[in-house]
């Protein structure tokens, strides 16, 4: 793997109130190299006797870890500092030297960026300075030029994005029309099907409140052939998706020829051939426009096929040859990826989302990602090993909100994704004519039940106004024997009963 290019720069130096009962801020930005360390020097005039060097990690390894202490003598102030490595986590000897006169001195590895402080600890506690340590790469540190037709990704992370700041790719000054996705405070840059057209200079900038702060450069460049290349390519299979298979003679030959076979066999079979200076046809039964030469006539030198849309079934290992040489030899894995159920969702309802690969060449790691207010989440990942068969990986979501809505299956390579595949679920609020739903159940819970309680109301008014109890002959058989007497009785009732 190319080396990562890591800047490590100061974004805010400032010494707090209690140290000199004022902030100062610098605006200046200290830049570092691979090879060139930095340094954080320490206020002059101080008149302690024992200082600390205490770090934080951007990375969250630990929290705050004691680097170093310094002393001084009390005979001679202007002695230098005597360091005592006192790291219990062994970093010291690693990533850190001392710079004598109490400075520190951060060897140029990304892992260094974090939060310094500088305190006096004898005869009391005091902070005295505290920097922020950014450390900036880009992957791959060197780019070098790609066979023509080959998908290739480039990334720049911080390891930490200050407020308001952002990261985007440019391409010869303008924002880059590649495919492009942000994550874990990294700004990926994908390119499908790289030609000539793809070439010319990059940056990846680093823009604070759109001010810029710094950037990497860097130019893509293509190989004049594709002479025994092997690479892989990942396309949707099921969004109307498109793919160039570019096979490209540097010298001029006599005869070309692609054929295709499936990744579970090695049976190949005969896409289409052709002689120099002589008709390109495509000899596949059935396929129609789907599998085309966008050349009718073989140069000796370009022999592409264009294949569109991608489906599914496409999945396969495409080998084009030049005087029975192998050219390029080009892996094709489809991605497919569902919602269900489909269709139109009411917010609330219950979804599942499914990645699909054709098939597994090499090692990935397939990485649902959610947009949330455009900060990217990983919610669920999984690593696959190689395999001839397709691997699927699902999400279920058991509650749709508004915040839900716009996903993504990435395909990671080692640290880097190499495609991109986002999806958008169709949910709504579901309103009835009433309005919701769960709002008219209530009011109609509610409204029973209030006129359960008129009528038990009524009924014991009725029964608390209404006069004495009737006299029954007792000489007259009425059939209807006395009820027992209510719960609820008139004043009338019970002064008559008196």
């Amino acid at each position: 793997m190319s080396p990562a290019w890591i800047i490590i720069f100061l974004l805010e130096l400032y010494f707090p109130a209690s140290a000199y009962g004022k902030t100062i801020a610098t605006q200046d930005l200290s830049l570092i190299d691979e090879v060139t360390p930095v340094t954080l020097p320490v206020p002059v005039g101080i008149s302690g006797t024992e200082f600390v060097w205490e770090w934080t990690p951007h990375d969250g390894r630990f929290k705050k870890v004691q680097l170093v202490t310094a002393k001084r003598s009390k005979s001679y102030p202007g002695a230098q500092y005597s360091w005592t490595r006192t790291s219990e986590h062994n970093i010291y000897y690693r990533n850190f030297d001392d710079g004598g006169n109490g400075t520190l001195i951060i060897k140029s590895k990304f892992e260094n960026a974090g939060h310094y402080t500088f305190k006096q600890i004898q005869p009391n506690s005091t902070v005295l300075v505290m920097f922020e340590v950014f450390a900036f790469k880009s992957v791959p540190f060197l780019w070098d030029s790609v066979p023509p037709g080959v998908d290739a990704t480039r990334a720049c992370t911080i390891s930490r994005l200050p407020e308001s700041s952002r990261l985007h790719w440019k391409h010869n000054g303008s924002l880059s029309a590649a495919t492009k996705c942000h994550y874990n405070n990294t700004a990926v840059i994908i390119f499908q099907n790289v030609d000539e057209h793809s070439t010319g200079n990059y940056s990846c900038e680093l823009l604070k409140k759109e001010t810029y702060l710094h950037g990497f450069y860097n130019t893509l460049t293509l190989k004049t052939s594709t002479f025994y290349s092997r690479y892989t390519l990942y396309r949707d299979g099921a969004n109307r998706s498109e793919v160039q298979l570019i096979c490209r003679s540097a010298n001029r030959r006599d005869t070309a020829e692609w054929t295709w076979h499936s990744q579970s066999s090695s049976q190949p079979i005969h896409i289409t051939s052709a002689i120099r200076n002589g008709p390109v046809g495509i000899f596949v039964k059935g396929v129609g426009q789907h599998i085309r030469s966008p050349v009718t006539v073989y140069d000796g030198h370009y022999f592409p096929l264009y294949i569109s849309p991608v489906v599914f079934q496409d999945a396969g290992i495409y080998t084009c040859y030049t005087d029975n040489y192998v050219s390029v030899n080009i892996t094709l894995i489809t991605v497919q990826v569902s919602v269900e159920p489909p269709g139109v969702l009411a917010i609330g309802d219950e979804a599942t989302l499914t990645c699909t690969v054709s098939g597994v060449r090499e090692r990935i790691r397939l990485v649902w990602l959610r947009d949330a207010d455009g900060t990217v989440v990983t919610v669920k990942e999984e690593t696959l090993p190689a395999s001839d068969s397709g691997r699927s990986l699902a999400l279920f979501i058991p509650r749709v909100s508004t915040e839900q809505l716009k996903w993504a299956c990435v395909v990671f390579q080692e640290s880097l994704p190499r495609a991109y595949f986002p999806i958008e679920i169709n949910a709504e609020e579901m309103q009835t004519a009433f309005g919701d739903p769960v709002l008219v159940i209530v009011a109609c819970v509610c409204l029973v039940l209030l006129k359960i309680f008129i009528t038990a109301l009524v009924i014991c008014l009725l029964m608390n106004y209404l006069p004495g109890p009737v006299q029954i002959n007792s000489h007259v058989d009425t059939g209807v024997t006395s009820a027992p007497e209510e719960e609820c009785k008139g004043e009338h009732s019970r002064s008559s009963s008196g």
